[in-house]
């Protein structure tokens, strides 16, 4: 994520931002701590509600992020996205040990078996209420997990697309800027899922915050279990403590004392795409066309793909 996705909100107390699960803008509901912490990494630029061809709309009126080509109550509710009556739960952390007593990490007092992933990695535990009214600007850190570990659509939950390039997904645009990485986008982290061919193109009609500007990318070889971004605790005479935020590898030693807010990915073999072609190709003509004409730039061109 970009700076510019984080809002300008004070730091809590390093005691209560475990608990405090502020917002990644349109993206990942995390602690105040992982986001502000990690928001300015440049590898890991990216967009989430998202789509694919890079550029502005026609019409990018609206104020600083510009007005989205679609209402959003004109699309589908992203799975993703948190929803009013889910919030952050506080359960109390304790150590973990080993068969010899030595402490090897943290848990829950109450731990369940869904507080971890299938790697054994422990998250924050937000509770569920998937009527409730959408909260765009926050994600739902399990389900932002759950969608990357099953390569599912962070909108319609359906399988990601897939094609010979590779997996579909939507990163914020890096053309405009001067430092862009070389070889971009080989090798960016992301937060985001990716998307279904609906899902990517209700993304970049209906989200204000890809105005700016955004670029599809098939991924050939998608690193879903890279690592993950939290609060990383430490040992203290009173039982563990929120020490401060992380991005850890999950092969890291460490991802044992860290309670997870996102799960992030490395994509390699990377290839730019156009998403209004690709939409047309399969029959969307409807959404191909409503993309097409909302951004008339074509692409950047790619001359090689890195596998």
């Amino acid at each position: 994520m970009t700076d510019t996705l984080v809002p300008p909100a004070a730091m809590p107390d390093p005691v209560q931002r475990t608990a405090d699960a502020r917002g990644l803008p349109v993206a990942v509901l995390v602690s105040d701590t992982a986001v502000r912490a990690h928001a300015g990494r440049a590898a890991a630029s990216d967009a989430s509600y998202s789509s694919c061809r890079a550029g502005r709309p026609a019409d990018a009126g609206g104020g600083l992020m510009g007005r989205a080509p679609l209402p959003v109550d004109q699309a589908p509710v992203p799975y993703v996205t948190i929803r009013h009556g889910e919030a952050p739960q506080r359960p109390p952390v304790v150590y973990t040990t080993n068969g010899h007593g030595v402490s090897v990490g943290i848990g829950y007092a109450d731990e369940r078996d869904e507080d971890r992933d299938r790697r054994g990695v422990l998250w924050e535990r937000l509770t569920a209420n998937p009527d409730g009214a959408p909260r765009y600007r926050y994600t739902h850190a399990r389900r932002q997990g759950e969608c990357l570990d099953d390569l599912r659509c962070q909108v319609t939950y359906a399988d990601a697309d897939e094609n010979e390039l590779g997996v579909l997904f939507l990163l914020e645009d890096a053309w405009s800027r001067a430092d862009i990485p070389a070889g971009w986008p080989e090798g960016v982290r992301t937060l985001h899922p990716p998307l279904s061919l609906e899902g990517a193109a209700y993304s970049v009609l209906a989200c204000r915050h890809l105005v700016k500007g955004w670029t599809a990318v098939r991924v050939a070889d998608p690193d879903v279990e890279f690592g993950y971004r939290g609060t990383l605790y430490r040992p203290s005479p009173d039982g563990p403590i929120p020490f401060r935020s992380a991005a850890i590898a999950y092969d890291d030693p460490r991802v044992g004392w860290l309670v997870a807010a996102a799960q992030e990915a490395v994509l390699h073999g990377c290839t730019i795409v156009d998403l209004a072609a690709d939409l047309e190709q399969a029959g969307h003509t409807d959404l191909a066309r409503q993309v097409a004409a909302a951004y008339p730039q074509q692409p950047r061109p790619r001359a090689s793909v890195t596998r």
